[in-house]
């Protein structure tokens, strides 16, 4: 009898464990409809009214730990810049006021909202920015120029950023979140602020500065109107725009609402699925903008995201999975449904979802958050030697995440980003075949983790390294706080595993990109931290494998590969 019941058991095991099991194709080359993305996809946006903060007051001033923030991302990205963005609610209320000089930005008292501080600035603000790309190795901008209301200045404005900046004033976004002018009373004398009154004003804007300056970006939308209505309205018929640009949070957080108004908590930023549903807010329209591949033609940017708008979440934007794995997540989601760059966006300190933080006062140690290690961590997931094509793996599961980056010129897959939502440590089992050009069958396993799992704030690692308790920016020491390497050499001749912690993301690195990586000695340990075996080791729980065709399989209980 008691071996029948065991019988019975092993059969009911195995039959659960089938249901939970299925594959997904992983495409032997990218779609032919794709976008063509560089290392620095994932920029930063920076809120106009708090420039003084992390570019100082004048070329003089410029923090030290900020240049080394923007290097860090800089050594990164190959032979693209950083991208960085000055803009937000503010930018298209401030004053540009060509004899102010150091500071180069101070509040002019007009708006004492929040979310929207109006400041007066001036030429020397050019200059710092260009003093910046100079020191860090190189950074292009996007700069807000206002629409909210337009003056005389910004024929100026616009000839003093060229002068200071050159090539490397990537573009002009001009206004920023038109379609909730209205809504914020911005109109009064118009009683319906539609797409057409919203062309109108641009074209006068662009009419005035393109004698100047002709990289324009628009319509830098966030809410209220769809793209594909500005679009049908003749919008890129009628303006010669180097990118159309959106902004997007996935909810509202912002003064009056309240907490009680909270409408996602940490596990929808846990789901890759709203993730998807996310990155394809607007997507009716971005095959109009996708399907022209000429030299000159738009590209499709996110010029401001992060996790709430208006701030952040306490408890919740400044965490681990959301800073960290979701930003990360969520800017690959974006490259791969065709958009060519996305920008972070940092506010003020006290902000929850900034990138640092600076020290009070002024003077003291900088804290690094969890969208900075995101930022680093995409730049060389994507850096690949002639341009990246991220395709997502749509593995049908809650708890994990899978994204391909392919070689844009032969279309080999160069990265595999591998994302464990779970609490519990997940196996993923790569093939021989994934390393079809790869003679030495070798790959880099670089993990994105923490110390406490999904609420960790501070104790944050990529690769094994972190600048916790590091206050220059620079100087990243070894996590010493990691229960096992964060860095993995895998010798997978006939296909090998690895162990990923709970709540983390794992960059696997195919190309030679990993012989410049720094990497620890393959290792095996528990199943509760990261391991390296061959493929015919012991059975694994909750595993994803790399099927011997190209094909995804994922388990969710012990047993067998089915290969």
């Amino acid at each position: 009898m008691t071996a029948q019941l065991a019988m019975a058991s092993l059969a009911l095991t195995i039959h659960l464990w089938m249901a939970f099991v299925f594959a997904i194709d992983i495409p032997a080359s990218p779609p032919s409809t794709h976008t063509v993305v560089s290392p620095n996809f994932l920029g930063v946006s920076f809120e106009l009214s708090s420039v003084t903060t992390y570019f100082g007051n004048d070329t003089s001033t410029i923090p030290q730990p900020m240049v080394n923030y923007i290097a860090g991302i800089r050594a990164r990205t190959g032979d693209a810049s950083v991208r960085l963005r000055i803009g937000g609610n503010s930018a298209d209320s401030s004053i540009y006021v060509e004899s102010q000089t150091s500071p180069m930005a101070v509040p002019n008292g007009q708006n004492a909202n929040a979310d929207d501080q109006s400041i007066n600035y001036g030429p020397v603000l050019f200059e710092a920015l260009a003093k910046m790309g100079q020191m860090a190795g190189g950074a292009d901008y996007l700069f807000s120029v206002p629409l909210l209301n337009p003056n005389g200045t910004i024929p100026k404005l616009v000839a003093d950023a060229k002068g200071s900046l050159g090539d490397s004033l990537n573009a002009l976004l001009l206004g920023n979140e038109p379609d909730l002018y209205q809504a914020h009373k911005e109109r009064p004398n118009i009683a319906n602020y539609t797409v057409a009154v919203y062309e109108t004003e641009f074209s006068g804007t662009v009419d005035i500065l393109q004698s100047t300056f002709d990289n324009f970006a628009g319509p830098t939308i966030c809410c209220s109107w769809n793209l594909v209505d500005v679009l049908n309205a003749g919008y890129l018929s009628k303006f010669a725009l180097k990118y159309v640009t959106l902004q997007h949070y996935p909810q509202n957080f912002c003064p009056g609402l309240g907490m009680e108004h909270q409408q996602f908590f940490l596990p929808y930023y846990m789901q890759h699925s709203n993730v998807v549903t996310l990155a394809a807010w607007q997507s009716p329209a971005y095959q109009t903008i996708t399907k022209n591949n000429s030299a000159n033609a738009p590209r499709l940017v996110l010029s401001e995201f992060n996790s709430a708008s208006c701030g952040g979440i306490p408890g919740l934007s400044d965490t681990f999975a959301v800073g960290g794995l979701w930003i990360a997540d969520y800017a690959l989601q974006l490259a791969s449904v065709g958009y060519t760059a996305a920008y972070a966006h940092t506010r003020e300190p006290g902000i929850t979802y900034n990138l640092v933080t600076p020290p009070a006062g002024g003077n003291g140690n900088w804290t690094t958050n969890p969208p900075y290690y995101a930022t680093i961590a995409i730049a060389e997931a994507l850096r690949t030697d002639n341009g990246g094509i991220v395709v997502d793996l749509n593995l049908s599961d809650s708890t994990q995440a899978g994204y391909a980056v392919y070689d844009a010129k032969n279309s080999s897959v160069t990265r595999l980003i591998l994302f464990n939502y779970a609490s519990e440590p997940t196996q993923f089992t790569l093939p021989v075949t994934v390393f079809a050009g790869n003679a030495g069958k070798t790959a880099l396993v670089k993990f994105l983790a923490s110390a406490s799992g999904a609420n960790e704030t501070t104790n944050v690692s990529w690769g094994g390294k972190t600048f916790a308790g590091v206050g220059d920016g620079k100087s990243a020491i070894d996590a010493t706080w990691a229960g096992a390497p964060q860095n993995l050499n895998l010798q997978c001749t006939d296909g090998c595993n690895f162990n990923a912690t709970g709540v983390s993301m794992a960059v696997v690195f195919l190309d030679n990109a990993q012989f410049a990586e720094t990497a620890g000695p393959t290792t095996s340990g528990s199943s509760a931290s990261p391991q390296a075996t061959n493929s015919n080791s012991a059975p694994h729980i909750s595993g994803l494998a790399l099927g011997a065709f190209g094909t995804v399989f994922v388990a969710t209980a012990v047993l067998l590969f089915l290969m």
